[in-house]
């Protein structure tokens, strides 16, 4: 449990650990839906109830309002949160896309959401970013990106201009 709590503030474990924190019904559910695999999920009971019927085989735990304040990361919390695996990003698509995103040093998550949410709504399915680009898992550019984060294929990169030399020499 509270290694959960420190994922949601916590980049470099993310990173090691492979594992993300969410919260909010609309980002817990989206991510579910998105086919991410659930490490844990924990609801209050009142909430559970309205999602019982799409969390069938779901490692769900039922939490305490206590438990839901410690979690919560706003000052009023909706009582779902949930722990996921990160996925690889599928590299063959990214040099086989036919439009891609290039960001490089997007540092604000905010804007770094909404960069990801409008090239969602464009239908743009890839995007490269480099390493000092805002973490895609952070809750702030789950919440700013409306889960568009991991909805798209996300490749992190170091060397962005030869990332760009490499596409160039493929044709793009």
């Amino acid at each position: 449990l509270f290694r959960s709590i420190k994922l949601s503030k916590d980049a470099k474990l993310r990173a090691e650990s492979g594992l993300f924190f969410a919260s909010t019904p609309k980002v817990v559910m989206d991510i579910l839906s998105a086919g991410f695999a659930a490490e844990s999920l924990f609801f209050m009971q009142d909430e559970y109830d309205i999602y019982a019927d799409r969390l069938e085989n779901q490692p769900v735990y039922i939490i305490t309002d206590a438990v839901n304040q410690k979690m919560s990361e706003d000052k009023t919390s909706q009582g779902v949160f949930g722990v996921f695996r990160m996925r690889k990003p599928d590299i063959g698509k990214i040099f086989s896309a036919k439009k891609l995103i290039v960001l490089e040093d997007v540092q604000d998550p905010g804007n770094m959401g909404a960069i990801m949410r409008t090239a969602l709504a464009f239908g743009y399915e890839n995007i490269v970013i480099s390493t000092k680009c805002a973490d895609i898992y952070s809750p702030k550019v789950l919440r700013s990106s409306m889960t568009a984060s991991v909805k798209l294929n996300v490749y992190k990169v170091k060397d962005i201009p030869t990332l760009v030399k490499d596409l160039g020499d493929k044709g793009f």
